[in-house]
């Protein structure tokens, strides 16, 4: 479905690395079992003993990822998802972490789109997607102060314990600028529960306007021809960049 490998990663992580870490830094935890879960575009995962995972050492949460398991009850997993971001999208402090490939205006994404779009010819419709593309771009940047955003907010980084959300993953790109990154996932869910998840990230935080929502419909074009162009190898992330260009073509 799609043309290229993964990125690569810019250091091979074997168990032995960490384990070697762990000795050096985390001596308390150095004895724990230590079992390889798998890679991601730019991580590895280990789990810990029970509780625990690495790279970082954090929690570890039981569940399954949204992309492989789709979930039985859909809506109750967006409710829970709109509450999550009420919560998180908050005024981020001066000094949070910067990003130079999330929460930025959509023009600085164009360059990629456009080389993503060559990229996939034959297998998208170019036209189509540049048409979208050049309309969303001209909208006006977020002019609110930087609110907490995940950075990478999609089912493969949602974990579910049955239809319940029991966890949202891997941070490695939060910071600090536009909501409208995070919420291009409703271009990313199950089409019937579309509706509820906008209606759940309303509250607190209702300042979601018309510019903001199509500045997330650019973003799940963009991702979304992110995900098919980088995901030869996982045919999971392949699927979901089609059906989020689609969606994002045709409207919530």
């Amino acid at each position: 479905m799609a043309t290229g490998p993964k990125p690569p990663a810019d250091v091979t992580i074997e168990p032995s690395l960490v384990r070697t870490l762990l000795q050096e830094q985390h001596t308390d935890l150095a004895h724990l079992p230590l079992i390889d879960k798998g890679e991601g575009w730019d991580n590895r995962l280990f789990r810990l003993g029970e509780d625990l995972a690495v790279w970082s050492v954090v929690p570890w949460f039981t569940g399954e990822s949204a992309l492989l398991a789709p979930p039985p009850d859909p809506a109750r997993m967006v409710v829970a998802l709109g509450r999550f971001l009420r919560a998180l999208h908050q005024p981020a402090p001066d000094d949070a972490p910067l990003n130079p490939w999330r929460g930025v205006p959509l023009a600085a994404r164009a360059k990629r789109v456009r080389e993503h779009v060559r990229q996939l010819d034959g297998l998208v419709d170019g036209v189509a997607v540049l048409s979208m593309w050049e309309h969303v771009v001209l909208t006006p940047s977020w002019s609110g102060p930087p609110l907490w955003i995940h950075g990478d907010l999609h089912p493969g980084n949602l974990l579910l314990s049955g239809s319940r959300l029991s966890a949202v993953i891997d941070f490695g790109d939060l910071t600090g600028d536009d909501p409208a990154t995070d919420l291009s996932v409703v271009w990313m869910l199950p089409s019937s529960a579309r509706s509820i998840f906008l209606a759940s990230t309303f509250g607190e935080f209702d300042a979601i306007d018309d510019d903001t929502w199509m500045r997330a419909r650019g973003w799940a074009l963009a991702l979304g021809l992110a995900y098919m162009a980088s995901s030869r190898d996982d045919e999971a992330m392949g699927a979901l960049g089609r059906a989020t260009i689609d969606a994002a073509l045709n409207g919530v």
